[in-house]
């Protein structure tokens, strides 16, 4: 549902998106919700045409177009609480968490070890969910295995 699907002859549709303007402040760059701000800082559901939504979510379908299936809608601003439809974008949810401080994002951004190798191609192995470095693991197996010496008694 986009904006041009709505009859805005419709009084429900009329008061429903009269409601929803009456619901954020436009400025510079962000448009702000100042509706309910739910604990984890974004804007909080919103009653249109008898349907609880999220209204970042609603502002994209009405703005830009329908959100694919799967899709979450990211704040491009990082302002949780804008509604903006040029800072909004669907993006796959790992997109979404790639793009966040979440540790598992910035895990994904780091490009070397706590030693500072390469994680590269060929330096970087997985084990169980988790990315190593195999100069590390070189360093740590000469470090606990020293070569044996022959010939001595």
């Amino acid at each position: 549902m986009t904006i041009h699907d709505l009859d805005l002859n419709d009084s429900k549709v009329r008061c429903g998106l009269d409601a929803l303007w009456g619901s954020f402040l436009v400025g510079d760059e962000c448009w702000e919700w100042t509706g309910h701000i739910g604990e984890k800082g974004y804007a909080s559901c919103f009653w249109f045409l008898g349907k609880g939504r999220n209204p970042h979510r609603l502002m994209y379908e009405l703005f830009v177009g329908p959100i694919p299936e799967g899709y979450q809608v990211d704040h491009t601003c990082s302002t949780r609480h804008c509604v903006n439809p040029a800072h909004l974008e669907a993006v796959t949810p790992r997109e979404n968490t790639l793009r966040s401080d979440a540790l598992s994002a910035k895990n994904a951004r780091k490009t070397h070890c706590v030693r500072g190798h390469a994680f590269d191609e060929d330096n970087t192995y997985h084990y169980r969910g988790q990315r190593l470095c195999r100069e590390c693991r070189r360093q740590t197996w000469r470090k606990h295995h020293p070569p044996k010496v022959r010939g001595s008694s």
